[in-house]
């Protein structure tokens, strides 16, 4: 039987059954320090697993003292399968030596308190309780539920930073998010590097080609030249070989014509010799004195008619000699011009024939040197390719590698998105449970303060309704434990 003061079981279903008007839940507890407390008629009961229960909602009941400024929570039903499920094990003797502590929790967090002669636990999961009482009641009530308000009083604090430590970080990831917002890169410069290089690029192609035209005109021109003096110099050659044959024919006709000038003055002297000799004999004839006379016609004078017909001869002579001196004269005067011209277009065509060699030379020159030039070209067109093609290597890998980090920033940006999510989800569940407890304390502090019946259970009362340690889960006992050395 509970204590003087306290309200009977009817009373508690009757304070049950006006806590069912509330339309948050079918029943109410009060909440003091993170301890869920049935409020009836002015006091405070501890849910427990045996002891006085209300008969409409099967549930347990225990004197706490009188405190004033309680709140009422809504209890989830799983808190009735956290307490149905228990099993026989025997609660460990560690618990009955630790001290006293209380942790608070809410929305799936526990809330445990604990002395070294008295025990009570409180789990909740989804916003559900579970409490263990201990062997012995609480000497003094009071004091517990002064540790509870402090405990209460230090919860709200760490609720109070944990919103402004919500409020810290949201406006962290709004700045996070503002700076690292990933924006688009500006690769105007690479490509203007790029498009520079394909400028030179194409010039040098356009150079180069240009200098392979020039090198195949320089060598059609070097092969034409080279025709022209080759077909000059066969003329050349031929004219030579002509000449050369003109140059034998005239002397050998000079060298007739000298044997025939030789033959006729050879034929001159031989004549002039016979006529001397018939002159000689003509004058020994006329020497000897003939007187023959003859009637007949006067002869006919002899010795002008010698001296006529050898006038007449040396005029022939004469004649002869000088027309054909005038014809030698005539054919060497030719002949030397030939020679001179023939020797003048021998000296030209000896002349153009160095000139062609030294322009032949020069041309080749200019192709050793353009082939030289072309090779040069050739090897810094493939520095430049092979330039150009590690440069366009290493944007391809920039970009590549920005396109990398563009994914990451995406994939942490998306990660970071749904991490502020799930902060602001959770910021928002304090918020709504913050704004729930603040109803609850104002709706107790418009009660008022009521006073609570102070004293301790009888030894008797308490050994009718105290829990059995046997039926405490071993798995749950295991679990305070560990909260409570985490204190």
């Amino acid at each position: 039987m509970p204590p003087s003061g306290l309200p009977s079981c009817s009373r508690v279903t009757s304070c049950c059954r006006r806590s069912l008007t509330t339309p948050s839940s079918p029943f109410h507890f009060h909440i003091r320090g993170g301890m869920a407390v049935h409020r009836c008629h002015g006091h405070n009961w501890l849910l427990l697993r045996e002891g006085p229960r209300c008969p409409t909602h099967k549930l347990l009941h225990i004197s706490a003292t009188a405190e004033g400024h309680d709140r009422a929570v809504p209890v989830r039903s799983a808190m009735w399968a956290d307490i149905s499920t228990y099993s026989s094990r025997v609660l460990p003797s560690e618990l009955l030596r630790r001290p006293p502590s209380v942790c608070g929790g809410a929305g799936g967090q526990s809330v445990s308190i604990s002395r070294s002669s008295q025990s009570m636990a409180l789990s909740g999961t989804g916003g559900g309780f579970f409490f263990m009482p201990s062997i012995s009641s609480a000497p003094n009530g009071k004091e517990v539920m002064q540790k509870l308000n402090e405990r209460l009083a230090s919860y709200l604090e760490k609720v109070h930073t944990l919103e402004l430590a919500n409020s810290s970080l949201e406006q962290n990831i709004r700045e996070w998010y503002k700076q690292q917002t990933p924006m688009p890169r500006d690769l105007s410069e690479y490509e203007r590097t790029v498009a520079s290089l394909q400028d030179q690029f194409d010039a040098s192609n356009q150079h180069n080609t240009q200098i392979v035209l020039q090198i195949d005109n320089a060598k059609l021109a070097a092969d034409d030249y080279k025709m022209k003096c080759l077909s000059m110099r066969q003329a050349v050659e031929a004219d030579t070989v002509g000449l050369k044959k003109l140059l034998d024919e005239l002397t050998f006709a000079k060298n007739t014509l000298d044997k025939q000038v030789e033959e006729l003055k050879e034929e001159r002297l031989s004549l002039k010799k016979n006529h001397t000799e018939e002159m000689n004999t003509l004058l020994a004839k006329q020497g000897t004195t003939i007187n023959v006379e003859v009637d007949a016609v006067p002869g006919v004078d002899l010795k002008s008619a010698i001296a006529e017909i050898r006038a007449q001869y040396e005029e022939a002579v004469e004649r002869n000699q000088q027309e054909t001196e005038a014809w030698y004269k005539k054919k060497f005067d030719d002949l030397n011009q030939q020679v001179s011209s023939s020797t003048e277009e021998l000296q030209s065509g000896r002349s153009q024939l160095a000139e062609l060699k030294r322009t032949i030379q020069s041309l080749e020159i200019e192709v050793q040197s353009l082939i030289s030039l072309k090779q040069a070209l050739e090897g810094s067109l493939h520095e430049t390719e092979q330039h150009n093609y590690t440069q366009l290597s290493e944007l391809q890998n920039l970009i590549n590698q920005l396109e990398a980090e563009l994914a990451q920033l995406k994939g942490d940006a998306s990660r970071q998105d749904e991490e502020y999510k799930a902060l602001l989800d959770l910021k928002t569940r304090h918020e709504l449970e913050i704004q729930e407890y603040r109803r609850l304390l104002d709706m107790e502090d418009k009660r008022g303060l009521r006073a609570l019946c102070a004293g301790k259970w009888q030894d008797h009362h308490m050994q009718g309704h105290r829990l059995k340690l046997a039926e405490i889960c071993p798995a749950v006992v295991a679990r305070e434990l560990q909260r409570d050395g985490g204190l």
